[in-house]
């Protein structure tokens, strides 16, 4: 079963769990419980109320009460995740097919609508075919609420990037595209950094200037950028991922050419540990979605999360992997941001 980040299934039981990566072992799904039927939900769908589980600890101990067997521990990952039993997925959504659905129906509500106004601007504007935009979220599994966000995946290196461009540009230019506001970063800020030593004055500075997030018509959206099959070169099991234990680097980014993607890299050069476990750490990476864009070429960032020895055909090195732990952070140096190469992705 071919599954990548941005797609959801859907178990017998009617739980709705979000993909996450692209490398997937055969028999199952690597896949977090997002959304769960529920008398008392505030969402309903084909008469069956549902709820939203937003936490990831809150996802973990769902599936402890209700499913323990969809707790794996992941020999080639070394980790305990949510997989889904391939033989227990009873339907998979696919971003792309939903794109293709809603140009195809005329009778859509008016988040349906919005969302399908946003892929065909950013279609007009970037002259990407529509095949490379997916419609992913609450809207992808016909969940959403009058509040939803936009959740659009763009497929492809050459398309994301050109999006990516052409968003920052809108941003800057179009009234209908406008990105967060001080009070709106503040709001996420409080919501999501209380268990990291981030400081506001940082998260304005990193948060600002992505431009994958902010309104469309008064409505958030959030774009991934996830690459094409054909991009995609590591099957699951060519790379064994070993826990080293937790480590806070500083380091100088060499290499943010794979910070756009979901899940991102950015090579790191010059590296000192700064606390935790000691090793030569090469490289930062994430499956969640807000470590995009954290950092470009020639910034110097402290960063903290579970290290990993990395091993592919025999050549091991090490990485420190973000967003398992609520803690962890990646952020520049104050004092090297002037050392930033101009016009550098």
């Amino acid at each position: 079963m071919r599954v990548r980040e941005g797609d959801f299934v859907e178990s017998k039981d009617g739980w709705v769990f979000d993909v996450k990566g692209l490398v997937h072992p055969l028999d199952g799904v690597i896949a977090f419980v997002r959304y769960v039927p529920d008398e008392q939900g505030d969402r309903a769908r084909r008469g069956v109320k549902y709820r939203k589980i937003y936490d990831l600890s809150e996802r973990y101990d769902f599936l402890r009460k209700h499913r323990p067997q969809y707790l794996r521990y992941d020999k080639v990952l070394d980790a305990w995740l949510n997989e889904v039993p391939v033989n227990d997925v009873a339907h998979h959504y696919k971003p792309q097919q939903k794109t293709r659905h809603l140009l195809g129906n005329t009778h859509l509500d008016a988040v349906e609508t919005q969302t399908l106004d946003f892929v065909k601007l950013l279609n007009e504007v970037t002259h990407t075919s529509l095949k490379h935009f997916g419609v992913s979220g609450s809207v992808l599994v016909g969940l959403h609420s009058t509040q939803s966000d936009i959740d659009l995946v763009v497929y492809g290196r050459e398309n994301s990037v050109a999006v990516r461009a052409a968003l920052k540009k809108l941003l800057q230019e179009e009234e209908a595209v406008t990105p967060y506001g001080r009070e709106e970063l503040r709001r996420r800020y409080d919501e999501r950094q209380r268990s990291t030593p981030v400081s506001f004055n940082d998260y304005v500075f990193h948060e600002a200037r992505k431009t994958f997030q902010g309104f469309f018509g008064g409505r958030e959206f959030f774009i991934r950028y996830v690459k094409e099959w054909r991009e995609v070169t590591e099957r699951y099991g060519d790379t064994v991922y070993r826990n080293a234990g937790y480590a806070t680097v500083k380091g100088r980014v060499v290499d943010a050419s794979e910070g756009l993607f979901t899940p991102c890299t950015y090579a790191l050069a010059d590296v000192e540990v700064m606390a935790g476990e000691t090793a030569l750490v090469t490289e930062v990476s994430s499956f969640r979605g807000r470590f995009c864009d954290q950092a470009v070429r020639g910034e110097w960032v402290v960063a903290r999360g579970k290290l990993e020895r990395v091993t592919t055909q025999g050549q091991t090195h090490y990485r420190l992997l973000l967003g398992g732990n609520p803690g962890d952070y990646m952020v520049t140096l104050h004092e090297r941001r002037d050392e930033l190469e101009p016009g550098v992705p």
